[in-house]
């Protein structure tokens, strides 16, 4: 009990703080418990942050499997309804997970901090090398198909990210309440700015 209690009042704080602006008293205090409590579950406060970097990030990719393994399974797929359902996933995830979203950026500040922990595994949760990587293929298959204009997948993933990250921004960080209609029409603004 005292394991998740601490896991789950350090994700509020920390997701409001970031791991600087935090203590253990300010944790410990969350979830109703002594600071020693803290240390007889955890060796330390980076060692809460990263076990709870590292649930935000399974969590996240648990929620976008059905559409990895659909691609996995599949050889011909429609790229656009690929990264269509693939955008909506990601959307629904963090407006149901909000803490996680917000703790998730502060871990992306943390990580470019420390020189350390400046690598992909601790890097911008949504940008970076793997995530470009990933959706390389759905792009070069749209460019192949004479689908979308010649840019190169990196400029092509960050106006799709620009995409998903306008809609989280207003909703999870502003608190904007917005519907689905409005993620759609976000969603078709990138397409119509790509399409050929």
């Amino acid at each position: 009990m005292g394991y998740i209690n601490i896991k789950e009042a350090a994700l509020k704080v920390f997701a409001k703080k970031g791991f600087d602006g935090t203590t253990v008293k300010e944790i410990a205090a969350e979830s109703g418990l002594k600071p020693s409590s803290i240390y007889s579950h955890f060796s330390s406060k980076e060692e809460l942050f990263m076990i709870i970097w590292e649930e935000c990030m399974k969590k996240a990719s648990m929620s976008i499997k059905p559409v990895t393994g659909y691609v996995e399974a599949t050889e011909d797929f429609d790229a656009k309804e690929v990264l269509n359902k693939h955008y909506n996933a990601i959307i629904s995830h963090f407006t149901k997970n909000r803490e996680d979203y917000l703790f998730l950026k502060q871990a992306s500040l943390f990580a470019n901090a420390k020189e350390t922990m400046n690598n992909d595994r601790y890097s911008n949760f949504m940008i970076n090398s793997k995530s470009i990587e990933f959706y390389e293929r759905f792009f070069s298959k749209l460019k192949s198909e004479n689908r979308i204009i010649n840019e190169s997948n990196e400029n092509l993933f960050y106006t799709y990210i620009a995409a998903m990250l306008a809609y989280l921004e207003q909703s999870v960080i502003y608190n904007i309440p917005l519907d689905k209609k409005f993620a759609d029409r976000l969603w078709e603004g990138f397409w119509k700015s790509i399409e050929k």
